[in-house]
């Protein structure tokens, strides 16, 4: 994964596949959520950088204890190099992701992890 601003891909279709990579577990929950949470009011909603990350944090709340340290580095980096641009992958990071992690006790897992501007930026 690169560590430089800009190089990670923004769309919510890269940033799924990249979340997979860091954990096979998230990508066996996505699948089994995805058949059901496809269909909102009989409508198909569409994959958002937002709705991917109120998921992951689904996920992370109830099985961060199964992650290993590597998996906590390498999701570290992935959310600092997120955060490092104000663009929608950013603003789902910080408000769905990492301020979810802080109002449930989560974020001292990552903290680690992550650099002064993304610990910073979740005190928001």
């Amino acid at each position: 994964m690169s560590t430089s601003p800009g190089k990670l891909p923004r769309d919510p279709a890269a940033a799924l596949r990249q979340l997979c990579d860091i954990s096979v577990a998230f990508e066996r929950w996505w699948n089994d959520e995805e058949t059901e949470d496809r269909l909102v009011d009989g409508v198909h909603t569409d994959l958002t950088n937002h709705r991917l990350l109120m998921e992951f944090f689904d996920f992370f709340a109830n099985t961060h204890r199964s992650f290993t340290e590597p998996q906590l580095r390498s999701l570290g980096a992935w959310l600092n190099e997120a955060i490092a641009i104000d663009d929608d992958l950013g603003d789902a990071v910080l408000s769905c992701f990492l301020q979810n992690c802080r109002g449930q006790h989560l974020d001292h897992s990552l903290a680690p992890y992550l650099s002064a501007r993304a610990r910073t930026k979740s005190h928001a």
